[in-house]
């Protein structure tokens, strides 16, 4: 288990600094988003729970379609210029999400403040490759995340006052202090400095890397880490319909368990990120993150054949522990794997499709948890932590592959400099 070293927390200079309080900044935003907005769009919008998730799902697909062209451009126009505008673009949606009133305005606005939201990951770690050094590049991503998770929860509580009334305007401006956040963000984004470097002739063009959706071995990585990503899912979706299936463990118990996740990833996350550098590293980071959560499943497969609340308890709280270390190693693994592994000249355009196959899961792995493993039981979680295996197992093993053809192609172009 890593060791808690204070160290770890200090910002790796001036422009670590600085994302990382842009990215709290804005991830208190979304706290207050995600706290409110359905409450909003249907207590105050008036709109039916139907409408709200059709509008949500349509514009969900829609920001998955356009974040490859947009991961793309900014490879063309800047990985910072691009994100600076995302945060802003995104600013002026959720604000203007505050004056929806009907389901064709709510497709139309959240669909653009999807596209943009689509884009922002990659395009993040993308910027914080440009900036930081291989020794400090995962660490900050790690540092970015604790303080995203501690600026969610921040944002939720300060979004409580503001949901329980019943005045307009308080209302609406959950959503404009949302976007006021973006903004904030936006303008501190602009303060990082970028290395100045000579572009590639293929940045020079602004779709030059949709290309990368050819590259089938990165394609591959991508859809095996999304299998391992799926412990988002287990989180929402599989643990707590287990309790609620289990008659010894109150529903309420279900909080307890996000509340020691999201602390422990605060806490955790960038202890977990020391020593991850390389491609090496990364492949036995996303190794032990298989076998945690194959190990939260194990768990939760034997915890139907125990008796009794404290037994009941004791196995849901160890298979979220499990499930959050797996978490965590998943996380670190992911970053390092996909930024080493991508060609610097596409590489928001390759990170950009690294992140669908997380975004694939999102759709995939709700069904295959509620309505395949909880079906099954006990099986059914075996089943899941083969699959988890397998994840790791498809993910490394294309990681090798596409280490392998970057090493043949230096070795040609060094050969082709010797002559």
């Amino acid at each position: 288990m890593p060791r808690l070293d204070l160290k770890q927390w200090i910002p790796a200079g001036r422009d670590a600094a600085i994302l990382c309080a842009a990215m709290l900044v804005s991830s208190f935003g979304t706290g207050m988003f995600l706290a409110g907005s359905a409450i909003f769009f249907t207590r105050t919008v008036g709109l039916s729970e139907s409408e709200l998730g059709f509008g949500l799902g349509i514009a969900a697909a829609i920001g998955f379609a356009a974040s490859l062209p947009i991961g793309s451009i900014a490879d063309w126009v800047g990985a910072k210029r691009m994100l600076v505008l995302i945060f802003v673009w995104r600013a002026v949606c959720f604000a203007a999400l505050a004056f929806v009133g009907d389901v064709a305005g709510l497709v139309l606005v959240a669909s653009a403040q999807a596209a943009a939201q689509q884009s922002a990951s990659p395009i993040t770690q993308a910027l914080v490759g440009s900036v930081m050094d291989d020794r400090t590049r995962t660490r900050t991503m790690a540092q970015i995340r604790s303080l995203r998770n501690a600026g969610f929860s921040i944002g939720a509580l300060a979004a409580a006052p503001l949901i329980v009334s019943d005045h307009l305007w308080l209302n609406r401006s959950l959503l404009i202090g949302t976007g006021a956040a973006f903004l904030a963000g936006g303008l501190i984004l602009c303060l990082v400095t970028v290395p100045e470097t000579e572009p590639e002739v293929e940045a020079r063009r602004p779709f030059a890397g949709l290309r990368a959706v050819a590259d089938w071995r990165y394609l591959a990585m991508a859809g095996a880490n999304g299998v391992l990503a799926m412990h988002l899912t287990l989180l929402t979706v599989g643990l707590p319909l287990y309790v609620a299936a289990d008659p010894d463990v109150s529903d309420g118990f279900v909080s307890v368990l996000l509340f020691v996740n999201t602390v422990t990833v605060i806490f955790a996350q960038v202890p977990f990120s020391k020593g991850v550098t390389g491609a090496s590293r990364a492949r036995s980071a996303l190794w032990r993150a298989a076998a945690s959560l194959a190990g939260c499943c194990a768990v939760l497969a034997a915890g139907g054949r125990l008796d009794g609340a404290v037994a009941a308890i004791a196995v849901v709280f160890l298979a979220c522990l499990l499930l959050t270390c797996g978490e965590l190693w998943q996380a670190v693994g992911a970053w390092e794997l996909s930024y080493v592994l991508a060609p610097e000249r596409s590489r928001s355009a390759y990170l950009t499709v690294f992140n669908l196959g997380r975004s694939a899961q999102e759709s995939v792995g709700p069904i295959l948890i509620g309505a395949f493993v909880l079906t099954a039981g006990d099986i059914g979680w075996l089943v899941l932590g083969v699959l988890f295996v397998l994840g790791a197992l498809g993910a490394t093993t294309a990681a090798k592959r596409i280490e392998s053809r970057k090493r043949a192609h230096e070795s040609v172009s060094v050969g082709a400099a010797d002559s």
